[in-house]
This record gives structure tokens, sequence and C-alpha cells, in this order.
């Protein structure tokens, strides 16, 4: 009872597995060992973290994303007592281990509630990994990063999303579970809530009330030269989107062959950098030599020569 589920490619053989948070604060992982067009799951099995399981005390609600810009997914969770935490991929793409010695954030609200549930995503555009964490009585709340995605903190929870009439964004029913998507193809990220009762609720964003600093939304795609170029330890890749998509930034030799998937996800509009450190899926160092970097969204595609020097 109580399952939250995420999908997620968890182990880098380009098929979406299912992660299921319980009431009890356990982690369940099913991977896909079908197809990504005829997916079949295992049996579940819970997933740990350093030598033992993941348990984050109860009510677990977890998001896959990766959220320092190494090229691995980590963990962030929600739970009963409304603390966010990460968990941090020291592994690999294909065997990921999740580590939180050092979360990045703790308790983010002093009361408890049946759960919290985070969003992560770049809402004010400033190049940085915010937070949106909803609550079971229906308050939605916008923690801004102060810091940067590798060191983030956090602005203090009075920022509620605010209605066009300055009223705080309330779920009337309480139980807010969210999603944010362009529902309106916009270029804005707007809010899709569940509630106790079953209800599903979309609160569309206006450029007026947005809760975006100065930043100007990008006019079009673009993929920017990576820097530095050549690069020896890693190299940052910075581009652009004009509105809320699906983006993929992959990794190729010369010959075409796949090397790393740095980017495959749902993306906010605005400027957005991810670190290539020269290894490939295995986790290996890549050969010196000139590679490509592939950004696509739908039919939008663009290249971009890089070189790794040793």
């Amino acid at each position: 009872m109580g399952a939250v589920p995420q999908v997620a490619d968890i182990n880098g053989d380009d098929r979406f597995d299912l992660l299921v948070g319980d009431r009890n604060g356990v982690i369940w992982i099913y991977y896909n060992i079908g197809s990504k067009d005829s997916p079949v799951f295992s049996a579940g099995v819970r997933l740990n973290y350093g030598a033992g399981p993941l348990d984050v005390g109860a009510n677990s609600c977890p998001v896959v994303i990766d959220w320092n810009n190494d090229g691995l997914k980590d963990l962030i969770i929600g739970n009963e007592s409304f603390r966010v935490l990460s968990y941090i991929n020291t592994g690999t793409v294909h065997a990921p281990i999740f580590d939180n010695s050092t979360p990045y954030t703790t308790v983010l609200y002093s009361n408890s509630f049946y759960r919290c549930h985070p969003e992560v995503l770049d809402l004010d555009r400033d190049g940085k990994k915010d937070l949106l964490v909803s609550q079971n009585n229906g308050n939605v709340y916008f923690y801004k990063n102060l810091g940067t995605d590798v060191q983030p903190y956090f602005t203090s929870p009075e920022n509620s999303l605010k209605l066009t009439d300055e009223r705080d964004l309330i779920v009337s029913a309480g139980g807010a579970h969210m999603e944010m998507a362009d529902w309106n193809n916009d270029g804005l990220p707007d809010l899709i809530t569940g509630d106790w009762n079953g209800n599903i609720t979309v609160f569309l964003q206006e450029a007026a009330t947005a809760v975006y600093n100065d930043t100007p939304t990008p006019k079009g795609f673009l993929l920017n030269p990576n820097f530095p170029n050549p690069f020896n330890m890693s190299t940052v890749i910075s581009y652009e989107i004009p509105k809320a998509e699906k983006i993929n930034i992959t990794i190729y030799d010369i010959l075409g062959n796949r090397i790393r998937t740095l980017v495959s996800e749902y993306q906010s509009a605005g400027l957005h950098k991810i670190q290539w450190n020269g290894r490939n899926s295995d986790d290996l160092y890549s050969s010196s030599g000139i590679y490509m970097v592939v950004m696509q969204c739908g039919e939008w595609i663009d290249r971009q020569k890089i070189t790794l020097m040793k």
C-alpha cells in the first residue's frame, strides 16, 4: 500500500526499469528484462546503498536524476518526516552504488507529515537544480538552490507556489503528489497533482507569475562548444532549451559507436550544463582522440566535435 513509482534506466542498459517507494521506507526495483517496446519486469528486489538495504524510515518517495552532473543517476528521496535525502551514485552506469555519507539535503521543514514528494528541476532557469516539495496537506513549496549542483544549499520553505491571485497553491483534498510537465506546450513547466480523492488537477504556469529570474528563455535549441576543448580530465557541455522537452545527449567516437549517454530525461527550458569525465558507459577511460557530442530533441539534432587528450 502507498506505493510511489518512478521510471528510469537505473542500470544503463537502455531499458526503463521501475522503482517503487513503499510505506515502510524501502525502495523496490523491478528490472526490465524485456525490451523498450515490450517490457517484462523481474521480481522486485530491495535497493541497497553501501553494504545494506536503503531505508529512509517510512513512506519513501523516490526521484531518479543526475543531481551532480557526472553522468550517473542519483536518488533523491522524500520520506514521512518531511526530509528530502540524497543518495549519490558512487559506482558506475551499469553498477550503481548509492551513498548518503554526505547528504545534500537534510530537514527541509520542521513538521512531520504523511509523505513529502520531491521534484527536481531548474524552475528559475539559473542553470542550477532546484527542489519542489509537496506535503500531504496540499501545499507545494519551492526551494531555490543558492549553491551549486555539486554543493547545493536551499532557501527556507516560505516560497510556497502561488496562484495568479497571490493565494498559496493548495491541492484542496490534500495528499499532493505531483509531476512537472509542459502541459500546454508554451515552454513553461506546469504542475500536475493528484489528491486523496483520486482527482487529477493541472495548474498552468503563467509567465507573469513564474518563479523565474531575469534570464531570458532561449529562442531555440542550442548546443554550445564544450570547455575546455581539447580537454584532459573533464569537460563541461552547456546547452539551451526553449521549452520543456525530453533531451538526449550522447558521446560517440568517430566511427559512430556510442561511448556514453550523458542525458536522457525531461528537462525544463533554460540553460543546462553536463560534465563528461572521459569515461565510457562501462566507466573505463576512453582513449585519446576525437569524439562527437550529439544532442537530440525529437527531430532536432546537433553535433559538436570534442578532443580528448591524455
